[in-house]
């Protein structure tokens, strides 16, 4: 096993964030719209032998863009060699573009198996770019929902806040950027996810290093810059720290802009510093309220309280290895017993089930044997996501279409392929449709045809080849393309 440090950048607007979402009573991955599942997706394509996991350096939110962040993952080569740094790179890179999936790979190095991109971090940086209108008629058209786009540059659309007060003191936001730089006790400008209906934590000690406000500038084209410029006076605002709460960078800058419109005082972000508290927001009017409520319980007494109701527990931990040990408290103690979570079946399957009559077959790769496919007359082999294990002679025909057998994958460039290769074999000879085991790959892409070609809905077409294959059994994601494909075809 080797681990390996990608560098990356990504624009945040088409993603709900950078950290994947599992449903707990779903444990299948819910899409691929958040930046950490759409790179495991992509890491699928070298076929490592261990299960792909993305660690992030940190965590961002929906629609925030990275220039320059990292991950690190863990990669088991097949033949137990490191896989070649700039291949990682240009691989992904290469799948991300013909997705449309706006993530780029800087860099790929490999790093000891100590490193750790969370834990190994020493600073974290944000910028937030802020426009603040120069004048009124610029204000209130900025306020207006339906004017607002035409005096936005396209360029900084998801890029920028436009902020429609012309009469903002950035100095007054810098003075407040001084009290809040430092340590501190965040509370105040934090946020739960709303997956997360835990408590309040009982505190959010943080400290950060400096935060700027300096003059910024338009990202646009030369001919819209001097517009934009007119318009607007641009600023930068910098954060620098070693780590940051959920949603304290942005809980910040509101802050700092309330203050330059004079809707917070000096005081008022004081006391969110001192009197931290999730009732801490956002007017004084409350001051005696978020008083009483943060001070009805110490924070000693709050954690001895939760003491008391947890329980002692065991978890037992199974390693890539199969290794066994159990972590109880602040021990962990090996079982002694080895154990894996699948099943390996190593018996060969090279029997292929006749889907149709005389020309139309579903195998494992173990089918695609040159004595097997003369037996039956095989003219064309089509292998759905892994390469033909054998070299195949020229009267053969034999197309690969890249698949993986997880559920996000989508079915319908693969489909294509298929359906136009499998026609020429229909006219003029006999196919082999093969994946891995036969199990899933192939069976999805024959059942799709049956849908598409022969009018054959999904459950009378699953059915037809399970009689013939009792083993296939596509994965849940095909299954719910698949009939999504047949009621839009044929209405059922």
């Amino acid at each position: 096993m080797n681990r390996y440090l990608l560098n990356i950048s990504y624009l945040g607007t088409n993603f709900r964030g950078l950290q994947k979402t599992i449903n707990r009573k779903n444990p299948l991955p819910l899409d691929n719209t958040t930046v950490q599942s759409a790179l495991e997706f992509a890491l699928q394509r070298l076929r490592a032998v261990n299960e792909i996991e993305v660690v992030p350096s940190s965590r961002t939110d929906s629609g925030v863009h990275a220039l320059h962040s990292t991950v690190h993952v863990d990669l088991q080569r097949p033949n137990g060699k490191p896989y070649d740094q700039d291949h990682i790179t240009a691989l992904l890179n290469q799948s991300f573009k013909r997705d449309d999936i706006f993530i780029r790979i800087l860099s790929t190095r490999r790093v000891p198996d100590t490193f750790h991109c969370r834990y190994s971090a020493k600073s974290r940086s944000y910028l937030y770019r802020v426009a603040i209108a120069k004048d009124f008629r610029v204000a209130e058209k900025l306020q207006s929902r339906a004017r607002r786009l035409s005096f936005i540059p396209i360029e900084e659309l998801n890029r920028c806040l436009f902020v429609p007060n012309p009469f903002l003191d950035i100095e007054k936001a810098k003075e407040a950027a001084k009290q809040i730089q430092g340590l501190h006790d965040f509370r105040t400008f934090m946020s739960t996810s709303r997956d997360n209906k835990r408590d309040h934590p009982f505190f959010a000690l943080r400290e950060i290093k400096e935060i700027s406000i300096s003059p910024g500038k338009p990202l646009t084209t030369q001919e819209n810059s001097s517009r934009a410029q007119e318009l607007y006076n641009f600023y930068d605002i910098r954060f620098l720290g070693r780590s940051f709460v959920y949603r304290q960078v942005r809980r910040i800058v509101a802050t700092l802009l309330a203050v330059g419109e004079g809707k917070l005082t000096q005081k008022d972000v004081y006391e969110m510093l001192t009197i931290p508290s999730k009732h801490t927001w956002p007017s004084s009017s409350r001051t005696t309220k978020r008083i009483s409520c943060s001070r009805k319980m110490s924070l000693l007494e709050k954690i001895q309280a939760r003491r008391q109701n947890l329980r002692s527990c065991d978890t037992l931990v199974t390693f890539a290895d199969g290794s066994q040990v159990i972590e109880r408290a602040s021990e962990v103690i090996p079982t002694g017993k080895s154990s894996f979570g699948f099943v390996v079946d190593t018996k060969p399957d090279p029997e292929a089930a006749e889907i149709l009559p005389g020309w139309l077959y579903l195998g494992s790769q173990d089918a695609v044997e040159m004595k097997q496919l003369i037996k039956l007359g095989i003219t064309h082999v089509l292998s759905v996501g892994i390469e033909c294990p054998i070299f195949l002679p020229h009267p053969i025909e034999n197309l690969h279409i890249a698949c993986l057998d997880v559920p996000e994958c989508p079915l319908s460039g693969a489909l294509r392929e298929a359906r136009e290769f499998i026609n020429d074999a229909r006219q003029s000879g006999r196919v082999l449709v093969h994946c891995n085991a036969g199990i899933s790959r192939s069976t999805a892409i024959i059942i799709g045809y049956l849908i598409l070609e022969d009018g054959i809905p999904f459950t009378e077409a699953l059915e037809m080849v399970r009689t013939k294959r009792s083993a296939a059994k596509p994965n849940p994601g095909f299954v719910k393309q698949l009939q999504e494909l047949s009621i839009k075809i044929l209405g059922h």
